[in-house]
């Protein structure tokens, strides 16, 4: 996207190069959505209606670049906007595919979460979590040695209950501090809740509160918890964020798309509309004149924007396609 915007920013700004010049930057830009219709598997929803999108970018485009060829005018504002939306989509649509091909292909790792059976099996993920928190010597405390201690490394130690009912009390939690003494940290895992008391002893006494269920999934109770989850180097945990991330982001874009695709229908509208005499010709000119500051705004769009300077355009690219459908009396 970047590259494209640099090849054809210059004329979206000087406004004067001949459309013609276009018609084989153009058909590069076609096989692109030519390539992405002759994709028959890993289609999703999603993939399917940024295909689509594609598709209906590049159509107006060639409409519109045709009719400036015959008119022998300079390429319109509206076919370098409808060139990168098609590119937009384009690379959201091969990003999607690779992620529809990575989540269904199976991956072996030995580094992969445990599920939980039985009680051996809440150890196993308790030394997992451990070992993904930063205590790389987590192992399951020797046979005949627990005292209440289920997982041993040098600065901590965790007790794992694997109860399918019933809640943790505080008498247990308090057992697992104890047993902990000498350690920087103590932990605790159950399949079941905490009671109110527990959780009230694990705050006053720094006690590390995890909950997790049978597929392996752990989650942060206390305060010292959620500590130990923010500060350590999880991988996982930064591919969540990473997926996140990514997820809102696609939103963002399908928004601009979803308001992009309203300003153009009125553009067109105008356009249509101002070969008419009297009144409404002159409203759809105005309207027009209204619809001049889309080229900056999607010019800025096109940069490198946080995402919050990203939605203040969209919301600036919407308001002049309200204002635009209202000179025409245009439903928008």
């Amino acid at each position: 996207m970047p590259e494209i915007d640099e090849k054809i920013r210059p004329h979206i700004l000087s406004g004067s190069t001949p459309a013609r010049s276009f018609v084989t930057f153009l058909g590069s830009i076609s096989n692109v959505v030519t390539d992405a219709f002759e994709v028959s598997t890993g289609i999703d929803s999603p993939t399917e209606a940024l295909r689509q999108r594609m598709l209906g970018s590049i159509t107006l485009a060639t409409d519109v670049l045709e009719k400036a060829i015959k008119e022998r005018t300079p390429a319109p504002f509206v076919f370098f906007a409808c060139i990168q939306d098609t590119v937009a989509n384009a690379t959201m649509f091969e990003e999607a595919l690779e992620s529809n091909l990575e989540r269904d292909t199976p991956h072996a790792s030995a580094d992969a979460r445990p599920t939980v059976r039985d009680w051996k099996g809440a150890e196993t993920l308790a030394v997992w979590h451990m070992r993904r928190l930063g205590f790389a010597d987590a192992t399951v405390s020797p046979n005949g040695n627990d005292r209440g201690v289920d997982v041993v490394s040098a600065d901590a130690m965790a007790q794992v209950k694997h109860y399918a009912s019933g809640t943790i009390g505080a008498p247990v939690v308090q057992q697992a501090r104890g047993a902990a003494h000498g350690k920087q940290w103590a932990l605790f895992y159950a399949l079941s809740d905490y009671t109110v008391a527990a959780r009230e002893f694990a705050e006053h006494a720094s006690v590390a509160l995890f909950q997790y269920d049978v597929d392996g999934n752990v989650t942060a109770i206390s305060s010292a918890a959620h500590a130990l989850a923010a500060s350590a180097t999880d991988p996982e945990s930064t591919a969540d964020l990473a997926v996140e991330t990514q997820e809102l982001t696609a939103k963002s874009q399908a928004l601009f798309d979803d308001v992009f695709a309203k300003v153009m229908t009125i553009m067109r509208q105008a356009v249509a509309q101002s070969s008419q005499p009297g009144r409404r010709g002159q409203e759809a000119l105005d309207a027009l004149d209204e619809l001049h500051e889309v080229r900056e705004i999607v010019d800025r769009i096109g940069q490198n924007l946080d995402l919050r300077e990203f939605l203040a355009l969209v919301e600036e690219l919407n308001a002049c396609g309200r204002r635009a459908a209202a000179i025409i009396g245009a439903k928008y």
